[in-house]
């Protein structure tokens, strides 16, 4: 099974269209997008890569 990780994200509408976010605890973790799914699976995809080019990134995670 594998391991579920949630991190706090903040969404925010960019004047020109469009939207921005980022991770607050994951250096270097911000998307854009078109729409807001967009930006979130653009996201997903930065922190992905982060991870597999840093393996050991230690971050605090948050669980519900």
């Amino acid at each position: 099974m594998k391991d579920t990780y949630l991190y706090p994200i903040i969404i925010e509408s960019c004047e020109e269209g469009g939207f921005f976010t980022s991770c607050p605890v994951v250096q270097g973790a911000h998307a854009e997008g078109e729409t807001y799914a967009e930006t979130v699976e653009n996201l997903e995809s930065v922190m992905k890569h982060i991870f597999q080019l840093v393996p050991h990134f230690s971050v605090h995670t948050y669980s519900r």
